[in-house]
């Protein structure tokens, strides 16, 4: 709709529409650069709107988007340089977590792909966030991970659909939003007595040390109140989603482009002979496997927008179109499917980024986690996913096992479709795949 939207109105700076959240303006791309690093576009703001602010049940969510600041700075000043020293324990955690999942069958079976990617992706996460402590390990914190982005997503809708001033009293009786006030109320029973006893830890002996996000977080906060269990909840499914629709993406795409899977295996096992192993360098020299993940994300990116916010004061684009402090904005990405940009958009090819990083300048500009106007696929500038670097290494990590590990194909009767849902293009949840353990 967005794309008709603009080849409807021609060179048009963008529209308003109509979405389930209320009234948006929708931009061109070419406001992507000039609003990138703007601090009038607050993401923030758009968040406890779309989440019902001062709602029980949205607590996590509406909590950990006030300790936004928390979380990026422990993601891009922790997370991000600690990626070499937990490459091994991912790895680790991903082998063990793949025989429990897809097994060692060595017949052919059907799967649904993106539940057990799922339950995949929540068990490396947790391993990656908690480091060694039990709670990882938990499967009532594991369950929870896995589905309360779910429960509180359909919450919010349910709600809209009621008139704002009868919502403080809606919400009591709504089931989406009785689970969600449940399920909070698990998320801290599990989590808030392990943060105590770390407290109680370090009081005992100065030296006590933990060194993962929950530490992080509590040395990112400087002695100020912040809610623990919100930060860490919001943590898990930022991570554990994205990476689960990504991861599930392109094994479909995989499925349907068969040809690329033996370079795939040839350039991973070259590449881990050559590093001794699984480390932050091995993956970052894989540049085949990066240019399949970057093309299954231009070609079904997680949204219809790469940049989303309300504006926090009044702002007048470039070429004179003004915008009033409050307006809730989008910056469409469409250039995703752009002929003028990208040859043959429609046609997906695994090579396609792997040849643009041979030509000049394009080296770096041309990979997974690079953001730019024409491929939003993690945002762009200071608004793009600080998580982006552990999202694209925790991927990579999985998909080569995954490659090592097992073959597959597409069931019986199954076509793949994109389902669409307000801003979101999500890899098709009921997808199955036919999957056996290789014999090498």
């Amino acid at each position: 709709m967005v794309r008709k939207g603009f080849e409807d109105y021609g060179d048009t700076p963008g529209f308003r529409m109509v979405a389930d959240g209320g009234e948006i303006v929708m931009l061109a791309p070419r406001f992507a650069a000039e609003l990138k690093n703007d601090h009038r576009v607050d993401f923030v703001q758009l968040f406890l709107q779309d989440f019902h602010e001062g709602i029980p049940g949205f607590d996590f969510t509406q909590q950990g988007a006030r300790d936004a600041k928390i979380l990026r700075q422990v993601t891009k000043s922790q997370l991000t340089h600690h990626l070499s020293k937990i490459t091994d324990s991912l790895s680790s955690e991903c082998m063990v977590s793949m025989q429990r999942i897809f097994t060692d069958n060595e017949d052919y079976h059907d799967i649904e792909l993106r539940s057990s990617l799922l339950d995949l992706v929540s068990r490396i996460s947790s391993k990656a966030f908690l480091g060694g402590d039990p709670l990882y390990q938990d499967e009532n914190w594991l369950r929870i991970t896995t589905t309360y982005a779910g429960t509180v997503n359909k919450a919010a809708v349910m709600l809209r659909l009621w008139p704002r001033p009868l919502r403080p009293l809606v919400h009591w009786f709504l089931p989406s939003c009785v689970e969600a006030r449940t399920q909070v109320r698990l998320a801290r029973r599990l989590f808030e007595p392990m943060v105590e006893r770390r407290r109680r830890a370090k009081a005992d002996d100065p030296d006590v040390r933990f060194d993962d996000t929950v530490e992080w977080a509590e040395k990112a906060a400087r002695g100020l109140p912040y809610d623990a269990s919100a930060v860490q909840l919001l943590f898990s499914m930022a991570a554990t989603h994205t990476t689960t629709d990504l991861l599930t993406q392109v094994i479909l795409d995989l499925a349907a482009h068969p040809e690329v899977v033996a370079p795939l295996r040839r350039e991973i096992e070259a590449v881990l002979h050559e590093e001794g192993g699984w480390t932050k360098s091995a993956l970052h020299k894989m540049k085949l496997l990066d240019s399949v993940l970057k093309e299954c994300q231009r070609v079904k990116p997680a949204a219809i927008s790469g940049l989303r916010g309300v504006l926090n004061a009044d702002v007048t684009l470039s070429d004179g179109t003004h915008l009033e402090k409050g307006t809730s904005i989008a910056v469409s990405s469409h250039l995703h499917w752009d002929e003028t940009i990208y040859e043959n958009p429609e046609k997906w090819d695994g090579w396609r980024f792997y040849n643009l990083r041979q030509a000049p300048g394009k080296e770096h500009s041309s990979q997974l986690v690079s953001t730019s106007p024409d491929h939003m696929g993690f945002g762009i500038g200071t608004h793009a996913c600080p998580g982006r670097f552990f999202g694209a290494h925790e991927v990579k990590v999985a998909l080569c096992h995954f490659l090592l590990r097992y073959d597959w194909k597409l069931a019986e009767g199954c076509v793949p479709q994109t389902r669409t849902f307000m801003w979101s293009l999500a890899a098709d949840p009921k997808a199955k795949i036919s999957i056996k353990r290789r014999c090498v």
